[in-house]
């Protein structure tokens, strides 16, 4: 991906390396409501909430990218 949108030029959002900190900085115990908990401890599908927390990972990178009008962040 990061040599697509090197020769592209276009911007990366890295969501992967964002949502792994993130997770990584709560721990375990912190980073549960994110995820969509299975039997087996799989977390590959994110909860309602941790829709909405990745949304807004991705809302601060396009406003760091200046892609993000002003008016629409909040």
């Amino acid at each position: 991906m990061r040599s697509v949108a090197a020769t592209l030029s276009v911007p990366l959002i890295d969501l992967t390396a964002r949502s792994r900190d993130l997770v990584e900085s709560l721990g375990p115990v912190e980073s549960e409501p994110i995820y969509l908990i299975r039997i087996n401890g799989d977390r590959t599908h994110t909860s309602e909430y941790g829709a909405g927390v990745y949304a807004g990972i991705v809302a601060e990178e396009l406003q760091s990218l200046d892609l993000l009008p002003a008016s629409l962040w909040r």
